[in-house]
């Protein structure tokens, strides 16, 4: 999982990065080693369309603005690719389908399905959808999931491994999770497996 801020530079071009230290001033950045290598395509689709149809970023001190993160989760054993994007308001319902997209009659964004067709095209998407958080807090997902395109959760397999000596590379047991925009999971899978099959052998034990 990687949570992404939206926002302006001092020129007011939309940005995203990470807030540098103690402070809410976002460092501009897409690219993140430590994030599935997906991340930069989705992020950079999204500051396009953003960019394009003039689409405001949030502004914590006036409380103004469209877009207020970006969460993009990847299921590391299936491939699928979840983005939510979080937004302060809800915008006003209208019917906008698009070759190619499911449509959808909630228009929660300005030319939407110009932004699900573009994210469809990346190898892995699975879910696209917006969370709804209109609230002044550092809180970054609203209660409120609207699905836009795709699945409403994304799946990830965790394996144990054969040895509880983790000597052996084969895997026998596994378990599946659907996996949702407010879903807690390990943001770790290499961490999810070690920690899963350390449980079950000592269970056995």
């Amino acid at each position: 999982k990687a949570q992404y801020p939206i926002g302006t530079d001092r020129d007011g071009n939309v940005i995203t990065g990470f807030y540098a230290g103690r402070t809410h001033t976002i460092i501009a950045n897409t690219d993140c080693a430590l994030g599935a290598s997906e991340n930069q395509q989705i992020l950079e689709t999204i500051l396009s369309y953003m960019r394009k149809n003039k689409v405001t970023a949030y502004d914590e001190v006036t409380g103004k603005g469209l877009v207020r993160h970006v969460l993009i989760r990847k299921g590391f054993t299936s491939g699928q690719l979840m983005v939510c994007l979080v937004i302060n308001k809800k915008m006003t319902k209208m019917s906008y389908p698009t070759a190619g997209v499911q449509k959808n009659t909630n228009e929660f964004l300005p030319n939407q399905g110009e932004l699900l067709a573009a994210l469809a095209k990346i190898q892995g998407m699975t879910s696209v959808s917006v969370s709804i958080n209109a609230e002044k807090t550092n809180v970054i997902m609203g209660t409120m999931i609207h699905n836009l395109w795709g699945e409403s959760t994304i799946e990830d397999t965790i394996h144990v491994r054969d040895s509880a000596e983790r000597k052996l590379p084969l895997y026998r047991d596994a378990l599946t999770f659907k996996i949702s925009p407010l879903s807690f999971y390990q943001v770790n899978p290499i961490t999810d497996r070690e920690v899963f099959t350390a449980w079950h052998w000592n269970m056995r034990d």
